[in-house]
Parts: structure tokens; C-alpha cells; sequence
């Protein structure tokens, strides 16, 4: 029975490291072109207008603490109602550095759609500073690719963590191996505290 689970779980890890397409890939980097227009120009600037041209009209949205959120005009009112409300204090999202992947959806051989991975991190930002960490967060997003355009069907924000997880609020984790060594250090911390 070890020997079964140990097989299957070698053929999962070796189909995901190669099944994520290469960082040089015209699908990486049109995805991560997307991914910018998304949130350093749409979220991080209140500019809606690039939600109404990238979301479909059925997007859900799943929020480890906000909740589910189901359709375009939901996401739009949200930000309208919500982040981009408070002109003073708006929050600015950032890419983890070396953190994104993206995974190719094919029927066929036919290329349909891709999962895109990442890490990002939350600042907010008080009367146009930099900002003060406020969190860091996994995202998963599914596009779908329908008539030659690329839509974001399904957006899976989780693993929050908030600034009292971190020592310096204003350089937290700079690249994906100080995150996995974080954790790492988090799940030994809570292993021995629950045996003692």
C-alpha cells in the first residue's frame, strides 16, 4: 500500500513540473501581461475598465475571508463600494517575484484555457506612500480562451496571512524561497507547541 502511494504521489509531482509551461512561453507571458492589467493597473488604480474587458460575465470569485462572490457587476460594485471608495487609503497588490506559473488546459492537444499560480502580497497605501504590508496571499485563476480572447472564468484567493505573521512589515518575503522557508518554520513551530 506505501509502495502504491509513493508511486502516485511521484507521478503527481512529475506532472505538474511538467506540465507548467516555461516562463519564456508566449502563454506565461501573455497570461502574466494579463495578470498585470488585472491588478497593477486595474485593482492597484481603481480602473474598472480593464475588470469589464478581462472578467466574464459569469466570473465567481472565492475569498478565503470575504466570502464567494458570483459575476462581473458583483466584482465591479465591490471594488466601486469597497477598495476604490477611500481615495486616501487604497490597496496596492504585488507579484512575488519568481512566484507565478502557469499550467496550459488542452482538449485534444487543442489549448482551451490555463491555470495561473502565484503569490502576492498586499500593501496599504496612506495618502500616496508606499504603503505598509498588510498581507500576503496564494491566488489561483482560471482563464478560458473564447474566440481568440482570454477571459478570468474563476478567482481563488487563499492562505491569508496578515502582518502580525511577520517581524518587518515593510520587507516581507521577498521571493518564494523565503515564503516555503517561513512556512516551514510556522508548521514546526505549531507541531511542537501542540505536542508540549
Amino acid at each position: 500500500m506505501k509502495t502504491a502511494a509513493t508511486i502516485l504521489i511521484l507521478f503527481c509531482l512529475s506532472t505538474n513540473t511538467y506540465s507548467q509551461v516555461k516562463t519564456t512561453s508566449i502563454l506565461f507571458k501573455t497570461l502574466k501581461e494579463k495578470d498585470h492589467l488585472v491588478f497593477d493597473v486595474g485593482f492597484n488604480n481603481c480602473d474598472t475598465s480593464q475588470f469589464k474587458l478581462l472578467m466574464s460575465e459569469d466570473v465567481e470569485f472565492y475569498h478565503d475571508q470575504g466570502g464567494l462572490s458570483v459575476s462581473r457587476s458583483s466584482q465591479l460594485e465591490s471594488m466601486k463600494n469597497g477598495l476604490c471608495k477611500n481615495s486616501k487609503n487604497k490597496y496596492r497588490r504585488e507579484l512575488v517575484e519568481g512566484s507565478l506559473k502557469v499550467f496550459p488546459l488542452k482538449n485534444n492537444k487543442s489549448l482551451y484555457g490555463a491555470i495561473q499560480n502565484g503569490i502576492h502580497r498586499f500593501y496599504i497605501n496612506d495618502n500616496g506612500t508606499k504603503g505598509k504590508f498588510e498581507s500576503i496571499a496564494r491566488f489561483s485563476h482560471i482563464w478560458m480562451l473564447k474566440n481568440d480572447t482570454w477571459q478570468l472564468t474563476r478567482i481563488f484567493s487563499y492562505n491569508h496571512k496578515g502582518k502580525d505573521y511577520l517581524s518587518d512589515d515593510n520587507n516581507a518575503f521577498k521571493d518564494e524561497n523565503e515564503i516555503r522557508q517561513f512556512y516551514r518554520r510556522k508548521r514546526h513551530t505549531r507541531a511542537w507547541d501542540w505536542r508540549h
